[in-house]
C-alpha cells in the first residue's frame, strides 16, 4: 500500500468514502455529482478540512472533496 500525500498531509480521518474515476478533469466529476457551493482546494487543504469535519458532531458527512489527480 502506497501513502498518499506527503508526510505532513496524511488523511487521519476516521469515517471516508472514496470514489475513484478515471478523469483528470474535476470540473466534469462535479457536474456528474451535482456538487454545489464548490471552491478549488488543494490536496493539502482537503486533507485539513477532511480531518476537521470528520469529527464534526453535527455534520460529520457533509463536504465532498474533489482531490488532484493521483498518478498511480
Amino acid at each position: 500500500m502506497r501513502a498518499m500525500g506527503t508526510a505532513d498531509s496524511f488523511i487521519r480521518a476516521c469515517w471516508l468514502s472514496w470514489l475513484a474515476v478515471q478523469t483528470a478533469d474535476r470540473a466534469e466529476v462535479v457536474t456528474a455529482l451535482g456538487l454545489t457551493d464548490v471552491r478549488e482546494t488543494s490536496w493539502a487543504e482537503g486533507v485539513a478540512l477532511i480531518d476537521e469535519l470528520a469529527h464534526d458532531e453535527e455534520e460529520p458527512f457533509s463536504t465532498v472533496v474533489v482531490a488532484p489527480p493521483l498518478q498511480g
